[in-house]
């Protein structure tokens, strides 16, 4: 009986680690993207209310120069929108060799063995974004929901595979939020699949070809 509940105990713990490791990791991308926002903004922001504050009053007094000064606002304003697109491009498509080697390396620090078949330069560059999302995605996905010992990927031409181990053979395969996101965020660019079997769960995403349909 002590050992049952010792080792009852011990899978909770497990369970709860993966689960705060698997959060730590959304939480910490999600932090450096607000650093990155902040440091984008924040200066743009604090100069254009100090310029239109300064256009106002110059407004009230008649003062020609409140014009300029507002156009002037108006450019940093344009500018600051431009910086900030380009930087929600780049965390959306994220550099596909780093994020295969940090999705690598999260499911290596939960002692998972991870398999790699291909490589990041085996995907079109055009896709790469999308993959890196994928990757991101699966990874943490199977860390919160799987007791995995071993994870393959593949990363081919036509779309990106994850296979891992530690999948509850008579569980049924639920289209929870997880899933629905990731279907809804692949919309128009790729489909994905799902399959479990012999107790291993594989997510499959194929992507859309290039000017025609799914």
């Amino acid at each position: 009986m002590r050992i049952s509940l010792w080792l009852a105990a011990m899978v909770r713990e497990l369970d709860d680690a993966r689960e705060a490791q698997a959060q730590l990791a959304v939480a910490e991308e999600r932090l450096r993207f607000a650093r990155d926002l902040h440091d984008v903004t924040g200066r743009d922001l604090s100069v254009i209310a100090v310029k239109t504050e300064l256009v106002a009053q110059l407004a009230e007094r008649g003062d020609p120069r409140a014009a300029e000064h507002g156009r002037e606002a108006a450019q940093i304003a344009r500018t600051s929108l431009a910086e900030i697109r380009s930087l929600v491009r780049g965390y959306r498509e994220a550099d596909l060799a780093t994020e295969l080697q940090g999705t690598a390396s999260l499911l290596r620090s939960a002692h998972v063995e991870v398999t790699v078949h291909g490589a990041a330069e085996d995907v079109p560059a055009a896709r790469a974004g999308t993959a890196a999302w994928v990757l991101r995605e699966g990874g943490t996905n199977i860390l919160r929901h799987a007791d995995p010992s071993a994870v393959e990927i593949t990363l081919r031409a036509d779309g990106v595979t994850m296979v891992n181990d530690g999948a509850p053979e008579d569980a049924e395969i639920r289209e929870g939020s997880g899933l629905t996101g990731m279907r809804e965020r692949l919309e128009d660019e790729a489909t994905l699949e799902v399959r479990r079997e012999d107790g291993t769960f594989t997510l499959d995403v194929r992507f859309t070809p290039t000017g025609g349909s799914r």
